[in-house]
């Protein structure tokens, strides 16, 4: 019987898997498998719901697996759920099971590097209608999920594209020029999307590359994942996997702490808040993290399509999907002007109520808890579990996301003339680059938009109008709409190694150029654009990762859409300049940044339009780097010591500030694919409307100079 996800990879040119929008990654979009109907999955989920024992997650406890085998001893803590209402049992691994997780660790033989044919005829059997209900109910009752079709549903076919980007890989691989890493790859499961973003993306694309994945237990909304972690194992029993290749580590913080730091070498793939990812980061150096902001609608009218967009983005899975709308910008509104907006909305008496009624996730579930009411600065819905704060203001930096809680902030600055203001726009700019959020949806001027979009960086921007307006909740991966959670630049790099974006292949993001062919690409001269590049103090193999990064630029840069393969909505993606806001990106070389490594992170703004946003800045200790500096003949180049550069007074605060880490030593560091690399500095995304095949928004939206091109 053919799989439903049908296998077109080995029909298509295979061109290296570097990233986003290059040619490559067009070439594993379109031709992507029909989904089951919805109907498919309803009954079985619902008899899944109503059948299920509560006392099953107490008899079979969560706990430590290795090699298929439980791990004895250890202490007894009860599991919750969303709502932080008991809900099971888990035992975390005693000193001698996390000694066990060790060396079981150190020792698996990574020899085999493609378990593809197994992994895929697994993910088809979790994905059909025999396993996907599992995964869906145990989603419900755990996290409280109102409609895991929809997960699902995504999962075939974005699980097509990043099976298709895998392929990539490996053929590269095997053609000697680049080598995934096979360290043991650590998994902090999110709660809300762990069906697809954890099993699927993190999980199921490591393992069919050979790269051993250890899932991480939660203190909380751990029993569902730990349930298709059992599923999973048994699955690939059945279909020839070493079980040594999947371990679950039920331990405490401090537990999984040392674990982490015990291999400091080991990827590890989180989704979740920027405080935790922060903590990660600490014993996890090649953390990969993608984190959540406040996203941010605009509209030029309160009307009634506008506030039920405005209320359905707000209270998706009783604000509990990482895209739900935190910050709203609306004219003339007051208290009276918030309470209207949640006449839309719908109050579920449990996810199976939700279940039952179509898999609805638009609304609050009855039994969440929420601080409504007890927050001071906000206003409680007379009747429901929401409350909102009106400001003239933008809201303060770093406001608390209130996860699971339907609470928003109202800038109104005015009336209609004032939400479209340049300087309340400028203003408004600003903010979102502070707090980075996951995405902005303009409804009624497309004006609005352009300035917004040219002088931010996020990865999602949605159009729409004041008849049909759009929503922040939602972004369809497989038909080019990137997704993508990244923190302000300039604090980036305390959360994350490198920006995840959806799609994109997991393995791709600890993996690194073969030395040698680097070596060999590096023996020719650089472009043109990059000449002050090619000097004595940049070695071969650093010329030819900026050779590879320029080549990749050349075919990845302007302005792409996906009116070629088969989409709801039209899209315009790719590759950006940094906000166009006068702010610099700059590079700042210290006292012990290498020439190798100040070359490569240049590189991507000489070669293209992102140059005129660039100030390199040297500190006079370095002489290698003073001299390749000078010799660019750069204008905004300064010679500064660490003291004047931290006083520098800028006009406006840098989008971006690195300095130099590339190591072109594949045993402490190596090249990275461009793509992940790129991704720290420059802007990248798309921009889409709610109309499929609008060549009139293409043209419009391509035309924008905020496109990086080359130089």
């Amino acid at each position: 019987m053919p799989s439903h996800m049908m296998k077109t990879a080995a029909a298509r040119q295979l061109r290296r898997n570097q990233g986003y929008a290059n040619t490559a990654f067009w070439n594993c979009l379109g031709n992507l498998p029909p989904t089951p109907p919805k109907s498919d999955y309803q009954q079985p989920v619902i008899d899944l719901v109503e059948g299920f024992k509560a006392e099953a997650w107490y008899e079979d406890p969560v706990r430590t697996v290795i090699d298929g085998t439980a791990v004895p001893g250890g202490a007894e803590v009860a599991t919750v759920d969303a709502f932080f209402q008991e809900n099971g049992k888990m035992i975390h691994a005693d000193a001698a099971g996390l000694a066990a997780l060790k060396k079981h660790l150190a020792s698996i033989d990574t020899s085999t590097k493609d378990y593809r044919e197994a992994v895929r005829k697994i993910e088809d059997e979790l994905t059909s209608t025999k396993y996907a209900p599992v995964l869906i109910a145990n989603q419900a009752m755990d996290y409280k999920k109102q409609d895991g079709f929809t997960e699902i549903e995504e999962w075939i076919q974005a699980a097509t594209v990043e099976r298709r980007m895998n392929d990539q890989l490996l053929a590269d691989e095997a053609a000697g020029t680049l080598n995934v890493l096979r360290h043991p790859a650590f998994i902090g499961c999110v709660s809300n999307f762990t069906n697809f973003l954890d099993l699927s993306k993190k999980v199921l694309r490591n393992l069919e590359a050979g790269v051993p994945v250890v899932v991480l237990s939660r203190s909380n909304t751990t029993q569902h994942m730990y349930r298709w972690y059992q599923l999973l194992t048994q699955l690939m029993e059945q279909h020839g996997i070493p079980l040594a290749m999947a371990t679950y580590a039920s331990l405490d913080v401090a537990g999984q702490r040392a674990l982490l730091a015990h291999f400091p070498n080991s990827p590890m793939y989180f989704t979740g808040s920027r405080e935790v990812a922060e903590q990660l980061k600490e014993v996890a150096p090649n953390l990969m993290a993608a984190t959540a902001g406040p996203n941010t609608m605009v509209v030029t009218e309160l009307n009634d399509a506008t506030r039920a967009a405005a209320c359905i983005s707000s209270t998706i899975e009783n604000a509990g999907q990482c895209t739900h709308m935190r910050h709203l910008v609306a004219p003339d509104a007051d208290l009276a002007a918030c309470e209207k907006i949640y006449d839309h909305a719908r109050m579920a008496e449990s996810p199976l109520a939700a279940i039952k009624d179509g898999f609805r996730c638009d609304g609050f579930l009855a039994p969440a808890p929420t601080s409504a009411g007890t927050d001071p600065d906000y206003t409680k819905h007379p009747t429901l579990p929401a409350a909102y704060r009106v400001s003239s203001e933008l809201p303060p930096d770093a406001i608390n996301e209130k996860w699971r809680e339907g609470f928003i902030d109202v800038t109104s600055p005015g009336d209609a003339a004032a939400v479209k203001d340049p300087q309340f726009l400028d203003a408004l700019a600003r903010w979102i680059v502070r707090n980075g959020p996951i995405t902005l949806t303009v409804n009624g001027d497309d004006e609005v938009m352009r300035q917004l979009f040219e002088k931010t960086g996020l990865t999602v921007y949605t159009v729409g109008d004041l008849e049909t307006p759009g929503l922040t909740v939602s972004a369809r991966p497989q038909e080019s709409e990137a997704f993508g959670e990244f923190p302000a630049r300039p604090t980036l790099q305390r959360f994350t190694k490198f920006p995840v974006l959806v799609p994109s292949s997991a393995p791709a993001y600890h993996t690194q150029y073969n030395a040698a062919y680097l070596a060999a690409k590096g023996a020719g001269a650089l472009p043109a654009a990059l000449k002050g590049l090619d000097t004595a103090a940049v070695s071969a193999t650093a010329k030819g990762y900026v050779a590879a990064l320029h080549e990749f630029l050349a075919d990845a840069c302007g302005a792409k859409n996906n009116l070629h393969i088969t989409h709801a909505r039209t899209a315009v993606s790719g590759w950006q300049r940094p906000p166009l806001n006068g702010a610099f990106s700059v590079i700042r070389a210290d006292a012990a940044t290498s020439a190798d490594a100040f070359a490569v992170y240049l590189a991507p703004y000489l070669a293209t339009s992102a140059k005129d946003c660039l100030y390199i800045s040297v500190d006079p200790a370095n002489a290698a780097c003073v001299e390749l500096a000078n010799g660019l003949g750069h204008a905004h180049t300064k010679v500064e010591s660490e003291a004047a550069f931290e006083a520098t007074a800028w006009e406006q605060p840098p989008w971006n500030v690195q300095v130099p880490k590339y190591d072109g030593n594949p045993a402490t560091g190596g090249a990275p694919l461009p793509g992940p690399f790129l991704a720290l500095l420059l802007a990248v995304g798309h921009i889409k409307c709610l109309r499929p095949n609008d060549k009139a928004f293409v043209e419009k939206w391509s035309a924008s100079k905020k496109w990086l091109s080359m130089a």
